[in-house]
């Protein structure tokens, strides 16, 4: 697994390799926090949106991108993620009330994205 911060375009190779025979991968917790790290740098490059590949196991047990995610939240930053069906509840106890669930419909995310840049700059 293989994160990309765009603003960078610093990539970090989060799994562990396990050697031949193995199966999956393992999640090598320096390099998701190092990856944290870059990303958590760029909010202070006045971002207009936060994107992040999912809320999974980590963020479900506040640790990966959670402390990012709500940095992001207090700057008034639009935060996009996936949310592995699996970490649903995870998710929904994270962000209250706060949090949307959009379709996976290009539309229907393009015209959450536009009005929460809208909202944003408003604020």
């Amino acid at each position: 697994m293989v994160l990309e911060e765009l603003t960078s375009r610093q990539t970090v190779c989060i799994s562990q390799q396990q050697g031949p025979g193995s199966r999956g991968c393992r999640l090598d917790s320096a390099a998701l926090e190092h990856a944290v790290g870059l990303v958590e740098a760029s909010l202070q490059d006045a971002l207009d949106i936060l994107i992040l590949n999912r809320f999974g196991k980590q963020e479900s047990e506040g640790r990966g991108f959670a402390t990012t995610i709500a940095k992001a939240v207090d700057a008034n930053i639009p935060v996009l993620i996936i949310i592995n069906r699996d970490y649903a509840a995870a998710w929904h106890r994270f962000c209250g009330a706060d949090g949307q669930v959009l379709k996976a419909d290009p539309s229907e995310v393009n015209q959450w994205v536009d009005a929460s840049l809208l909202a944003a700059r408003s604020s």
